[in-house]
């Protein structure tokens, strides 16, 4: 039994290490999630700009 846990976990190490390898040595640079319209772009800032006011003025800082 405990030859068959060391066999597994060795198999998934590998495969995450080789995961990483292919991430980082491998795969694509090209961006993918690049927004081509800088008008949504802004209004979507705006937007987070005011919900993060708004979770601010929701927020209590008293000390219990």
């Amino acid at each position: 039994m405990k030859i068959f846990i060391r066999g597994a976990l060795s198999i998934i190490v590998a495969l995450i290490c080789a995961m990483w390898i292919y991430g980082l040595f491998f795969a694509s640079k090209q961006v993918v999630n690049r927004f081509e319209d800088q008008v949504w772009a802004e209004k979507a800032q705006a937007r987070c700009l005011i919900a993060a006011q708004q979770r601010f003025d929701l927020a209590d800082y008293r000390i219990v």
